[in-house]
């Protein structure tokens, strides 16, 4: 994905430019109203010679594009994040043999839904190995595989075969 095509990104980055234009109208109306000061050019200029600190409200729009730009591409990074998830989620459980991710400690950290049949234990709260590995039957009949994440984290992959 280009970040320069990112749709959401132009759209947050407009909403936060308008957002900084409210905040110079309202920060000028406070001070003319401060001041008591009628609506023109000469009461605009005033304001900015005697009070420096009006340019730094100058200045929101652009920050406020840049940030309100930077959550958009956030934004549309992890709706990507989400959808890939949930592709491989549908792919995970369509597998017919039962299939379980372990963590080092032999913890069940996930399984796909024919795992969750066989064992009868819920997809969401998984149990630890040997209580998988008794319902699955013979654990010779387990292939496992190693899938190394970090250097300090190991997970293993494992299936039960029929």
């Amino acid at each position: 994905m280009k970040w320069y095509k990112n749709r959401a990104m132009y759209l947050f980055g407009l909403m936060g430019f308008l957002g900084g234009i409210v905040c110079i109208v309202l920060g000028l109306w406070l001070e003319l109203a401060r001041y008591h000061l009628p609506l023109s050019w000469w009461s605009v200029l005033y304001i900015h010679r005697t009070d420096p600190m009006i340019f730094v409200v100058d200045t929101s729009p652009l920050i406020l594009t840049a940030m309100a730009a930077l959550i958009g591409l956030q934004f549309s990074l992890s709706t990507a994040i989400i959808q890939g998830k949930k592709e491989w989620e549908i792919i995970f459980d369509s597998f017919s043999d039962p299939i379980f991710v372990t963590n080092e400690n032999d913890q069940i950290a996930r399984c796909n839904l024919a795992a969750a049949d066989v064992s009868d234990f819920s997809r969401w709260n998984p149990p630890n190995t040997g209580e998988f590995l008794n319902h699955c039957g013979n654990a010779s009949r387990m292939a496992s595989v190693s899938i190394s994440r970090r250097a300090s984290t190991r997970t293993r992959l494992s299936t039960c075969a029929s």
